[in-house]
């Protein structure tokens, strides 16, 4: 990945800057309102009159989900004025049930289950940075979307060659979602040094936001009053310590080396039939498609160099979540080599 933060100095300073302006809400559903297509109304506190707050996509898709309104014709009613919020208020007014309404700085970013159990991007940080404390490391990315964090880091120390002169080295990759797009997750990540390419591999560490119900009126959800929650928080830090021995072990990095030099000896006998099957699979756009061939021009036509021909379009696009999915999908490409050797 790029990243969008020059240093994780700087990504930690807009994550506390974003800390002082969001704020959290358990609301019934018969007290939300939605005012216009873009915007949603909730008390914010118990008595307190009804505050706007401008709706992002985020927060349209989940309102859609929850309300099994099909997102197609969800946009479909901005076409006639009032159509969409008369159809949401009505169902809103149907469901008895309440909500953890997410906001930051004065917008409506999530909408999720009164069992979500927020984990949040400093709280994260707050116990993955001290496991890392003493260790030669590189963060070659930090990127934060409106979706979620990425930190990504190298072990200089422990890297391999695949082929001759292809050498990787070994990192993880850290994600978080505070808007129910996604677990706190660690993954293996690895770095092709000849071209720069990045490849998030298996998950070692995986945790939900879930957890039981919280609140019986609405309330400012603030997480930090939630003892629980802080001391989960802290065995985190004890989890991360143990991923990273994994991580930078050298049995676990030659097994990951190994299925490498799998995939390196696995022709691909039929390129652009490969190509469109990727295209296929995982819905690529025209352009990301052509580039992908492109790509695979300069490869050697194996399932290696197939799988980097995908983890490359993560450099020539500029939305984090995006880079994250190309070099997600170039490991499902290595997990199982023969299925694009064989290709038809």
């Amino acid at each position: 990945m790029k990243g969008n933060f020059e240093s994780l100095q700087s990504l930690v300073a807009e994550i506390e800057q974003q800390e002082k302006v969001k704020h959290d809400f358990l609301v019934p559903n018969q007290f939300m309102r939605m005012e216009n297509d873009n915007s949603i109304s909730i008390p914010t506190k118990i008595g307190s009159l009804s505050s706007n707050f401008e709706v992002n996509d985020t927060f349209h898709s989940q309102l859609a989900s929850k309300l099994s309104i099909p997102k197609k014709y969800y946009d479909a009613m901005t076409d006639i004025p009032g159509l969409r919020s008369t159809n949401v208020n009505a169902w809103l007014n149907h469901r008895e049930e309440k909500n953890l309404v997410r906001t930051l700085d004065g917008k409506a970013r999530a909408l999720l289950s009164d069992r979500y159990k927020p984990i949040d991007h400093l709280l994260i940080l707050h116990s993955f940075l001290p496991s890392v404390q003493g260790m030669e490391i590189k963060f070659q990315s930090n990127s934060l979307t409106s979706s979620k964090l990425y930190i990504q880091m190298l072990f200089p120390k422990l890297e391999g060659e695949v082929e001759r002169g292809d050498v990787v080295q070994a990192g993880i990759t850290l994600t978080n979602s505070e808007t129910g797009q996604g677990s706190v997750d660690v993954s293996t990540f690895l770095y092709r040094l000849v071209c720069s390419n990045g490849m998030i591999g298996e998950s070692l560490l995986h945790k939900y936001h879930a957890g039981r119900k919280v609140g019986n009126d609405i309330e400012d959800y603030d997480i930090y009053a939630d003892d629980t929650i802080k001391a989960e928080l802290k065995s985190f830090e004890l989890r991360f310590r143990d991923i990273l021995k994994h991580a930078i072990s050298e049995v676990g990095f030659q097994n990951q080396l190994l299925k490498l030099k799998k995939a390196a000896g696995v022709p691909v006998e039929r390129p652009k039939e490969a190509v469109e099957e990727v295209t296929r699979r995982y819905l690529l756009n025209n352009d990301e498609s052509d580039n992908l061939m492109n790509n695979f021009f300069s490869e050697k036509k194996t399932v290696w160099g197939l799988a980097n021909s995908l983890t490359a379009l993560a450099k020539t696009i500029e939305n984090p979540d995006r880079q994250y999915y190309f070099e997600s999908i170039g490991n499902d490409i290595v997990l199982k080599p023969e299925q694009w050797g064989e290709v038809k």
